[in-house]
Parts: C-alpha cells; sequence; structure tokens
C-alpha cells in the first residue's frame, strides 16, 4: 500500500479502511486489506474483528510506479474495473478503484521493481481506449517512461502515466471536471506537477454528497463569521455538505475549528 505520515494517529498506529478487499486492492500473491484482520469473531453475531490487529510496516522497493484513469467509450465503468481486475496479479502492487461522480470512471495505480513489459502495458491500454491512432503518446524506453493521453470532443477521457507519475493529479482534476483542453493538447504530454495556465487543483473531495473539495471549505470557513460552531451551521447550509449522509461532519467539524484558530492568529 502507498503510506504517508498523518498527525491524526496516535504514535505507533496505523490505519487503512477496512473495504479494500481483494477486489480492490492486489498485487502478485496479494489478498486485500483481509490478510491484516485476525480470525477472531463475536461469540454472538459471529461478526468478525476488523477493527483492530498488529501490524508491521516496511519498506517496499517498488520504485517504477504506473497510473492510468478515465472512462469507457461506452461509459461502462463497471465493465473497465472488471476487465484490470484480472491484472492485479501481474504487477508486484495494484489497486483499481472506481472514480467520479455523474459519470463514473476508473482509477488503475500499479508499482514494480522494474518497467512493465510493453505486452501488459498494451492490455492496460486497451481497457482505457489508449490504443487507437487518434490518442497522444509520449515513450522513452530506456527510462521506462510513457504517456498516453485520449481527448474526446476537447475533454479528456483517459490518460496513461508509466515511469514518471508526476502529473498525475492535475491531469486526473481536469478529467473529472471535464474542462476544455483545445488550447493545451502540447502540454498535455509534459512531465511536471505543475498544471498548465496556473491552474490551481480543488484538492481532495471532503463531502462525496455534494462534490464539495477541502480547497473550498476551507475559503468559506474562514470568510464565515463567529465561532466554529456558527461557522459550520453557515457553510453547511451555504454549501449543502453534510446535510445527506452525516459521514463528512467529524471532518467539517474539524475545518471550522482550524479556521477559527487560523482567523485568531491573523488578527
Amino acid at each position: 500500500m502507498p503510506v504517508e505520515a498523518s498527525a491524526e494517529l496516535k504514535p505507533g498506529h496505523a490505519f487503512l479502511p477496512m473495504h479494500w478487499g481483494s477486489a480492490s486492492l492486489g498485487g502478485k500473491g496479494a489478498l486485500g486489506v483481509n490478510a491484516l484482520t485476525t480470525p477472531a469473531r463475536c461469540p454472538t453475531s459471529q461478526q468478525p474483528e476488523l477493527k483492530h490487529a498488529a501490524v508491521r510496516v516496511t519498506k517496499a522497493e517498488l520504485p517504477w510506479r504506473l497510473v492510468a484513469f478515465g472512462y469507457a467509450a461506452e461509459s461502462d465503468a463497471l465493465a473497465m474495473r472488471h476487465a484490470l481486475r484480472s491484472l492485479l496479479e501481474s504487477f508486484p502492487f495494484a489497486s483499481v478503484t472506481l472514480i467520479g461522480r455523474d459519470r463514473p470512471g476508473v482509477l488503475f495505480r500499479a508499482a514494480a521493481t522494474i518497467p512493465a513489459q510493453s505486452a501488459l502495458l498494451d492490455r492496460v491500454d486497451t481497457v482505457f481506449g489508449l490504443s487507437g491512432p487518434a490518442v497522444a503518446r509520449y515513450d522513452d524506453a530506456a527510462r521506462g517512461i510513457g504517456r498516453r493521453v485520449r481527448v474526446d470532443a476537447d475533454r479528456l477521457a483517459a490518460v496513461r502515466l508509466s515511469g514518471d507519475t508526476a502529473a498525475e493529479s492535475w491531469l486526473r482534476e481536469w478529467l473529472l471536471a471535464e474542462h476544455d483542453v483545445a488550447a493545451l493538447r502540447t502540454a498535455l504530454l509534459m512531465p511536471t506537477a505543475q498544471a498548465p495556465r496556473g491552474f490551481a487543483p480543488r484538492g481532495r473531495v471532503v463531502c462525496t454528497c455534494f462534490d464539495i473539495a477541502e480547497s473550498l471549505l476551507r475559503t468559506t470557513f474562514a470568510a464565515a463569521e463567529g465561532t466554529a460552531e456558527s461557522a459550520l451551521s453557515e457553510v453547511r447550509e451555504l454549501l449543502k455538505c453534510g446535510t445527506n449522509c452525516g459521514s463528512c461532519l467529524p471532518e467539517l467539524k474539524r475545518l471550522a475549528t482550524e479556521t477559527r484558530v487560523a482567523n485568531e492568529m491573523c488578527r
């Protein structure tokens, strides 16, 4: 798994959602997150113990990375995900998940010690519709770097980055936001983490129900008046975040408190 440090966890603790089973998280010989769980069960309900387990974190030396994301030509994201699941065992690490909102797409990640064979990359490209003559492409076989970009009606439709995935963040956000890329065709293959024309990424989505990103929330909270509680109420009414399933409320409360502290420090 990709790992990152977090100040929200206690020292010596690690966190991984229990939903990452072998259908989404894999690699050669991998079993998904349930390989970490213990055989303990509730004696009454037989509910398995999924809430905690002892783990050892060891660095995996997998320097070569691949990421591919996009939409199916027939908008059948489930068929795409199913096809990509058959490739999980072809890499030491791989994962496949659904992305998008109104238009579902698929995100595929992989990592290995050495660059993948061209035949395997071709299989990934085929799933994402990145094999045709209309696809923009760049290859540096000596360094194991390759890029594929498919544009439909001046909108990004699919991307594959291998060996150098620096441009993933802004390309994936442009795809999901359906930005017009007609004037940026040559820039789409650039190996840079900086988006062209100073595009500011939205950042991670906090409220999935209403597709509200953290950047918008922080700006809106900062502009709200009063205490953290009143700011939270104001932002929820304005953006509707946290008013549907409610699962983002703890994060909204944290952001409300953080922006109140930041506002006080600026005064």
